[in-house]
This record gives structure tokens, sequence and C-alpha cells, in this order.
């Protein structure tokens, strides 16, 4: 864990929302993901309308997400969709909901499988994916993206070969 999160693990969750308010504020063009999220009840109904309205639809994809006996296949497909109703969504909040759960399934396929399956290197994440798993703090999702960073540190280190290489660099391509 790096100085930045763990002066961020110390916080209380008023005080997270507060600093990570004031740095959202800064520059109306660059959004902070974990700042979105710090409304986590706003970000759970943006992410159901995001799904049509379906009642606990937002639940249900939270949960399979966070399951450790979800498959990777499945993973693969969540991300897709993801993907697409990043691109449809009606408003930036709802962007920003989808990009939380894009973010979530390469965590899990990561936690789960020990798989990269985006095209970014994983060791490019750790940072956004610590930051993530102490504003989620309690949810189930703070222990994917935790347990994905810590799976990752314990193959490579916290700078691992993977940081500067994307999946085909990796396989020879």
């Amino acid at each position: 864990m790096n100085k930045t999160s763990t002066a961020i693990a110390r916080c209380s969750v008023s005080k997270l929302k507060a600093l990570l308010t004031l740095v959202d504020e800064g520059d109306e063009q660059v959004t902070s993901l974990p700042a979105v999220i710090a409304d986590y009840e706003q970000f759970r109904i943006l992410l159901g309308e995001l799904f049509d309205g379906e009642t606990d639809s937002e639940t249900l994809l939270i949960e399979s997400i966070a399951s450790q006996a979800i498959p990777l296949e499945t993973l693969r497909h969540l991300k897709e969709l993801t993907k697409r109703l990043i691109e449809s969504a009606p408003t930036p909040g709802h962007g920003n909901a989808g990009k939380l759960m894009y973010h979530a399934v390469i965590a899990a396929a990561y936690r789960n499988y020990g798989v990269n399956v985006s095209s970014q290197a994983f060791g490019t994440r750790l940072n956004l994916y610590e930051d993530l798993a102490t504003v989620l703090r309690g949810d189930v999702l703070a222990s994917v993206f935790r347990d994905a960073v810590d799976r990752y540190i314990r193959a490579y280190g916290q700078a691992g070969p993977e940081a500067d290489r994307t999946p085909d660099d990796l396989m020879g391509t």
C-alpha cells in the first residue's frame, strides 16, 4: 500500500467524501472515479437505471461480480456489456456507474483467475483499485478490488513486470 492509500485508509468516510469532492471540483473535465462513487447510494440508483430500472438488478450484478464462483467467460461477457452501457449511458453519472462495474469485472477476473481481461496492463490500475477498495470499504466490491491488488502484488510486487506492457506484449505478439 502506498503512502496516499495509507492516508486515505485512515480518513473517515465523511472526510474522504469531502476530500474527493474538493479534488473533483478542481477541473470539470476530469472526474475521479473514487470521487464519483463516494455517494454510493446514488451510484447504485444510477446503476439500476442503466439496467432499465429492473428491480434490484444492480444488486444482482454486484453480487455476481463479487462471487468467486463466477465463470471467467461470464466476466468476459460482463466486460463487453459494461463497455456498451458506458457508451450508451444517458448521463455522465450513469457512465461512471458503468465504469465502476467495468473495473470491478476486470478486478474480479484477476482476483479469481489471475487473468487480465483488459487490453491495458493490470499493473497500471493498482493505485485506482487500491483507492476504490478504500472508498468502498464495507461493500462486497471493496474485497474484489483489494484481493485483485493483493494477488498482483504477491505475484509481481508493487511495480510488476507488466506495469508497462499490454497482454499482447506478455504473449509475445
